[in-house]
């Protein structure tokens, strides 16, 4: 790429420091950045299924498609993060494709990832589900989760990143003392009214600082800057 090319790319960021902030980040402010730049990328696909079919639903779709995938021993990760899908082989493609359709949850976990499918061609999970062209209600539902998204205390993005933590325990990845708070997962169900649940949701946030790091997933940095740079090809802070 010229460098005239990148700086008409580069046109619309803003420079924070030492770092471009995409056009969505540098409208929405720095709160939790790293969260926002890193984690939501990544977690956006479990936001969509449990705004698509409801908490109850949403949660045992997505569990199954990562304990499905999980138990085809692909990699040692969990598949939580929508980074994991950027580097499968083609055969590992059709495996899960095949188990996902035995299962008879294919066709239902594309139709609530069509919006994030169709809006970015290129996401990774598109190797497994295909992508359409994009209508403006797929746009709207992208930029609606976002926002939703972009408040870490919020509770889709309390129930999003909880997800990872549930899928990490029931695909027996990590050890949840007995008797923590997190050993009491099902009680987040009524956050933010209890002091239970907002103590829960704490935890959680601090351990999905750690599932979200560069350090832990592996092939990040390419999804999470087509995930932003995305909008400005579409049109500026569209998304």
């Amino acid at each position: 790429m010229s460098n005239k090319q990148r700086k008409k790319i580069l046109t619309d960021h803003k420079k924070v420091g030492a770092k471009l902030v995409p056009p969505l980040l540098s409208v929405m402010g720095e709160s939790d950045y790293s969260y926002v730049e890193k984690g939501i990328p990544q977690i956006i696909w479990i936001a969509l299924l449990n705004k698509k079919f409801g908490l109850k639903t949403g949660i045992s779709i997505s569990l199954e498609f990562v304990q499905i995938i999980d138990c085809l021993e692909i990699k040692k990760d969990v598949p939580y993060n929508i980074s994991w899908f950027s580097d499968i082989k083609t055969e590992d493609i059709s495996k899960i494709k095949d188990n996902l359709t035995l299962a008879k949850v294919f066709d239902k976990i594309r139709d609530g990832l069509s919006p994030l499918l169709n809006v970015y061609s290129k996401c990774p999970l598109c190797k497994i589900f295909g992508s359409d062209n994009h209508s403006e209600n797929d746009i709207s539902t992208i930029k609606e989760t976002l926002l939703e998204l972009y408040d870490k205390h919020s509770r889709e993005s309390t129930f999003a990143l909880a997800n990872t933590v549930y899928y990490m325990g029931m695909c027996k990845k990590l050890h949840i003392v007995k008797n923590s708070h997190l050993d009491n997962l099902e009680n987040l169900i009524h956050y933010p009214k209890t002091e239970e649940s907002k103590i829960i949701a704490s935890m959680i946030r601090a351990t999905t600082n750690m599932l979200l790091s560069d350090n832990t997933i592996k092939n990040s940095k390419d999804w999470v800057h087509y995930f932003w740079n995305r909008g400005l090809e579409l049109e500026p802070c569209a998304i």
